[in-house]
């Protein structure tokens, strides 16, 4: 069972709470979120309902310290400290593995030092090398994009608006002038409000340039099928 996405959606979610990027998940918080995984797909709880607080499964903090190696592994968090129920002393960090293993209580809490995206997860010079335009099945006018081959967080957009319109033309390679949109240009190359950015932390990037009044790449820019898109997320996702 994979829980990354999981953990990772609880961990955003308690940063923009906090305000702060150290922050602290319980183990009663991760298997609220897990567990509503386990019923969906019919799997035994993790923990005895009868008493949650002593009979929590080793799995359990066993695919808790596997996803926080992940993300370690990928530079998107640190594991700081634990902090067990009942001593409000906090502890200091000796073992990932040794802290999180021999926690007993749904009220345990591990403190996460969460990277900031801009400067850690993208890696490089934090430019965009390559965006992946996905043609929708059902040929309407909402596809998907793909930033840097990171299919686990694709983004939206709507041909119905100029700029993501000429996105989803050039990607089919069709001929382009600049003439009538010099605006949809700049909305790639240079509008931080773009969600390419807004939403990934990469840095603007010049995406298209001009060629004989022609718009055309800057960068690779590929259309995929809806069905090419599933088969390379399922493998992102085995190798998380």
């Amino acid at each position: 069972m994979d829980y990354i996405n999981f953990f990772r959606e609880l961990i955003e979610n308690k940063r923009k709470i906090a305000d702060d990027d150290i922050i602290g998940i319980t183990l009663g918080e991760i298997a609220d979120v897990w567990e509503r995984k386990n019923v969906a797909h019919e799997e035994k709880p993790y923990w005895s309902i009868s008493d949650p607080i002593k009979n929590i499964d080793s799995n359990f903090l066993n695919d808790i310290i596997s996803v926080i190696k992940k993300l370690e592994n990928k530079r998107k968090i640190s594991f700081r400290f634990i902090s067990r129920y009942g001593y409000y002393e906090k502890e200091k960090k000796r073992s990932l593995i040794s802290d999180i293993a021999g926690l007993t209580s749904l009220q345990d809490k591990i403190f996460l030092e969460v990277k900031n995206n801009k400067e850690s997860q993208l890696g490089g010079e934090n430019k965009i090398k390559i965006i992946t335009v996905v043609e929708p099945e059902n040929k309407k006018n909402i596809f998907k994009i793909v930033i840097n081959n990171d299919y686990l967080h694709s983004l939206t957009a709507d041909r119905i608006k100029p700029s993501w319109n000429l996105l989803f033309k050039i990607a089919q390679k069709e001929q382009v002038p600049l003439e009538g949109n010099k605006g949809s240009l700049d909305y790639f190359n240079s509008n931080k409000n773009n969600k390419i950015y807004t939403q990934t932390g990469y840095k603007k990037t010049k995406i298209l340039k001009i060629i004989s009044n022609t718009i055309v790449p800057n960068i690779k820019i590929e259309l995929i099928s809806e069905k090419t898109f599933k088969i390379r997320r399922n493998k992102s996702l085995k190798e998380t």
